[in-house]
């Protein structure tokens, strides 16, 4: 699932800023669900994500996202799942910089 989760995750800050941002502190995921169809794969497998976001929100810096994924060799589907993932605004990282508490 990590796989469906850093796609997911490359996508969303390629799409909003065009590129990697140093200024990013990254984003808060949570698995909604995720199905298994295969045990096991062999290490030099070539895989394939296919990410889509069915639901997606952007407002002054926040950013929250739902995104389905899933991972295939071949032809054959190994896993799906679900993500939600979560951004606030960058002012929200402030109390980060300077070691204040979040109020």
């Amino acid at each position: 699932m990590e796989l469906v989760a850093q796609t997911a995750a490359a996508v969303s800050i390629w799409r909003e800023l065009g590129g990697p941002s140093q200024d990013n502190f990254g984003f808060v995921a949570g698995l909604k669900m995720a199905v298994f169809y295969a045990d096991q794969f062999m290490i030099g497998s070539e895989l394939s994500i296919d990410v889509r976001c069915p639901h997606l929100v952007e407002s002054d810096g926040l950013f929250y996202g739902v995104f389905a994924g899933q991972v295939r060799e071949g032809e054959h589907l190994l896993a799906e799942a679900s993500l939600q993932i979560f951004r606030p605004r960058p002012g929200d990282y402030e109390f980060l910089n300077n070691g204040e508490t979040a109020a």
